[in-house]
């Protein structure tokens, strides 16, 4: 696997919880967001790519008071390489 870049867009969904771990309540939250991913050309232990995504947008949804929040992610991972 080689390196790459690319620009992200999409909307992800959450449940996530409000009063603790104790009482549990879920709520949900919503996102929408544009950003810049990278792909590293590097492999751990032989297999698995590191990542990482950068993305800016805003968040809605029970989970929050107010109608939109803006937010700003940093989303690192391991994937495996592509095979062509």
């Amino acid at each position: 696997g080689a390196s790459r870049a690319d620009v992200v867009v999409g909307v992800s969904a959450h449940a996530v919880t409000t009063n603790g771990a104790t009482n549990p309540d879920f709520a949900s939250l919503y996102q929408g967001f544009i950003g810049l991913a990278y792909q590293s050309p590097w492999r751990w232990g032989g297999r698995a790519q590191p990542w990482a995504q950068l993305r800016l947008g805003a968040a809605t949804g029970g989970a929050i008071d107010d109608p939109f929040v803006p937010a700003i992610d940093l989303h690192l991972g391991l994937s495996s390489p592509e095979r062509r």
